[in-house]
């Protein structure tokens, strides 16, 4: 069985939003601190957890959220 190709950036599309600059110094601020809570006691044979796979789940999550709250008015 041949091994996984590895992705590479241009496996993946660019999504890409404007914010004021406290606002992004904001977000990066609470999306790091996301990221070190989860890798703190991460096992080594566990994958690391990126920001990108911070802002993924907080965008499902969110979004999920804010349809379900706006469905109950």
């Amino acid at each position: 069985m041949k091994p996984a190709k590895l992705k590479t950036p241009e496996d993946y599309e660019i999504f890409s939003f404007r914010a004021t600059k406290a606002e992004k110094e904001q977000l990066n601020t609470a999306i790091d601190e996301v990221v070190r809570l989860y890798n703190k006691d991460r096992d080594e044979d566990k994958r690391v957890i990126r920001k990108n796979d911070v802002i993924m789940e907080a965008l499902e999550k969110g979004l999920t959220l804010i349809k379900r709250n706006k469905l109950k008015k």
